[in-house]
């Protein structure tokens, strides 16, 4: 019997079986094998790719390489030369607290060691170190050793009593050096691999690792770990907070002082089409004649616009497509209304020259893809699955008229069709954007979302019939959708609770920049008159008001509710032409140079982003009262009223010097010559470096 579903285990290659390292990592395998053989000792690998990307299959191959290897060295005597440990330590931790993770651990690492040729006196030495560790250290908790009593417990852990890991350590070294040492056995080092440490709990897997790593430092053994860094940053966050650009050395650190040798899973040169070929073989969707000769470049292409590389996304989405495959075959050999409907629409594509099997599958595998990757927009299709006919009635129905006016969202619209015009030039399009945008559902990919659509739109169904496309869209969605993962309750016609948290933001927004208004408009200065001649609300993170004596048009003054953003004056580098770049980041060097006389103007210190690789120059106030978060959304009604007069108050008593100061600079900078605007740059720079 044939099988029809991909099994999601980790790969191991088998010539009998005709299982192939399809997506081709077996060079990486070799490369690290080839490594372990001859590296110093001891050293840890950390194997880090996320969840699913390979890493266990990989470890596989790792170890049939060496086992291979020492059988060409014919030494098979207990496994060969490299002796493989394999620790699970999701089975280790089933059940289980991370500290009787860690002894169970321990216990399984002894055992298979002293196994190779009875070093049973040894081992229970090493037991009797488990067993007091368990007793005793462990009692103060592995977590400590993440928090305020890590002095305590690393003390008691590592200390020189024998109810320590170093007691361990030295205990598991004895028993190794013993074994390697003896003639008649063959083994020439140990290779433990580490793995599944991502399917546990980030903090307890960081917790294992914490006290793991006392053991790391034996001679005569390498150690590979399989781990997703991220699940090392998550469970490191009790610690360091959360991850920042300032923490982040601290999180890198951490990992660094136990990898001495980081592999990162190669996803990105993964042969994704020899691995989709064989999978979409594997389950019927295809015969091996028709998806070579077929849509297999398409489909690749739209793999990289939503799943990407990742295997176990890629079984899920073939066995997804196996279902329906079943069931689609079904319903073509009933007699009921489905398939009549489908016989009158294949007579329509023949007429228009598409072939009904080939449409379908191929709009099928593409959504598929989508409800994996986008379900909520997958959602959007099942409410409305002609997705060309989105337009401004049907964004209102989705977000009952609530983005309306949202001038970020129109501003981000804008530059969206600027910087990429195909993907948001079309009206379904723009729809699509403001509904993603306003719902804040992966707004990072929506590029990606319009570009799958498209693929949908243009290249599978390809005709201009409103009526026939609506017909294959709506096929489509009823045969894929017994796939899609939603919760029963899940509805988009009512979120309410989510509009109306969207609905206290933009009125918090508003009330702010309305009492800003009242304040910073008395001011006679260009952010004053910005907010004079401007009517209707405001929802917009900032205001930003061009200046008038830049050297072009692409400068602008800045305020803003959140705090990070206070006052800036910046470039908006969607403005910035030919010429423009070099021009601005002269000025913004000069206007660094004088940061001194700017600072003693506003009695505020300044931050500079100069960056002469992007058009992207900046300059932004720092608040100077202490009692305002320096990262926080100060139009936000959870932020007391107190802290928000203070904060309108210091923007509309610093904004108009900062205004001032700057467009003081610009007009002197102006009137230089470009050679005396290089060299006083250049004069000014070089005395900031000496102070």
């Amino acid at each position: 019997m044939s099988e029809i579903s991909v099994v999601d285990i980790p790969f191991k290659e088998n010539k009998e079986k005709n299982i192939k390292d399809t997506l081709e990592t077996k060079s990486y395998a070799e490369a690290l094998s080839s490594f372990i053989q001859n590296c110093g000792t001891p050293l840890t690998i950390g194997v880090q790719g996320e969840w699913g990307s390979g890493k266990t299959s990989l470890l596989n191959m790792i170890q049939d390489n060496l086992l291979e290897a020492s059988i060409n060295q014919k030494k098979k005597r207990y496994g060969g030369e490299y002796r493989v440990i394999w620790i699970n330590t999701w089975e280790h931790s089933v059940l289980k607290s991370p500290e009787e993770s860690l002894i169970s651990i321990l216990e399984e690492l002894v055992d298979t060691i002293s196994a190779i040729d009875g070093s049973f006196a040894k081992a229970q030495k090493a037991k009797q170190f488990i067993s007091q560790i368990a007793k005793g250290a462990l009692r103060v908790g592995a977590q400590a050793a993440l928090g305020s009593k890590a002095a305590q417990v690393t003390e008691e852990v590592l200390g020189g009593s024998s109810n320590s890991i170093k007691g361990l350590r030295n205990s598991l070294e004895d028993i190794i050096t013993t074994i390697i040492k003896r003639k008649e056995n063959p083994v020439e080092r140990f290779v433990i691999f580490v793995d599944d440490l991502d399917r546990i709990d980030p903090k307890n897997a960081v917790e294992v690792l914490e006290l793991l790593k006392n053991i790391f430092s034996v001679e005569n053994c390498v150690y590979v770990l399989a781990i997703d860094y991220q699940v090392v940053v998550k469970g490191l966050q009790s610690k360091f907070g959360e991850l920042t650009e300032d923490n982040e050395w601290e999180f890198r650190a951490y990992f660094d002082k136990i990898i001495q040798l980081p592999f990162m899973m190669p996803m990105g040169s993964y042969n994704l089409q020899t691995y989709l070929e064989d999978i979409l073989v594997q389950t019927n969707f295809y015969t091996k004649k028709s998806v070579k000769n077929g849509p297999i470049v398409q489909f690749v292409k739209a793999i990289r616009q939503t799943i990407g590389n990742n295997p176990r996304a890629l079984k899920r989405l073939a066995n997804s497509l196996s279902i329906i495959n079943i069931h689609w075959n079904i319903q073509k050999n009933s007699n009921n209304n489905i398939n009549k409907n489908i016989d009158k629409l294949e007579n329509k594509l023949n007429s228009l020259g598409k072939e009904l099997e080939k449409t379908l599958r191929e709009s099928m595998f593409c959504l598929v893809c989508m409800q994996i990757s986008f379900p909520k927009v997958f959602q959007l299709l099942q409410t409305s699955p002609n997705f060309t006919e989105w337009d401004e009635e049907f964004v209102n129905k989705i977000t009952k008229g609530a983005h309306d006016g949202d001038k970020e969202i129109e501003k981000e619209l804008s530059l969206a069709i600027q910087h990429n015009s195909p993907d948001f030039d079309e009206e379904w399009e723009q729809s699509l954007f403001k509904i993603v945008r306003f719902k804040k559902w992966q707004t990072k990919r929506l590029v990606d979302t319009s570009r799958v659509l498209s693929i949908i739109k243009d290249n599978i169904i390809g005709v201009d019939d409103s009526g026939v496309f609506t017909e294959i869209m709506e096929t489509c969605i009823k045969i894929t959708s017994v796939t899609s993962v939603n919760s029963t309750s899940e509805s988009l016609d009512t979120e309410f609770s989510e509009q109306e948290e969207e609905l206290d933001l933009r009125r918090g927004r508003v009330e702010f920049w309305n009492l800003v208004k009242n304040k910073i408009s008395r001011t006679d200065n260009l952010v004053g008159k910005a907010f004079k001649d401007k009517k209707g609300d405001r929802t917009s993170s900032g205001i930003f008001t061009r200046s008038a004596n830049a050297i072009n048009d692409s400068c602008y003054h800045v305020v803003s509710y959140r705090s990070s953003y206070f006052i800036a004056f910046t470039v908006e580098k969607h403005l910035v032409v030919s010429g423009n770049k070099e021009e601005n980041i002269a000025l913004f060097r000069f206007l660094r140079s004088n940061s001194d006389s700017i600072e003693n103007t506003i009695k505020s210190k300044l931050k500079f982003i100069i960056n002469e690789d992007s058009e992207k120059q900046e300059i932004r106030v720092i608040c100077n009262d202490d009692s305002i978060p320096q990262r926080c959304d100060v139009s936000n009604k959870k932020i007391s009223q107190d802290i928000r007069d203070k904060y309108i108050k210091n923007m509309i008593k610093t904004q108009p010097l900062f205004e001032k100061k700057i467009e003081e600079l610009c007009l002197e900078f102006n009137h230089l010559s470009s050679n005396d605007r290089e060299a006083l740059t250049n004069r000014n720079e070089a005395t900031n470096n000496q102070e």
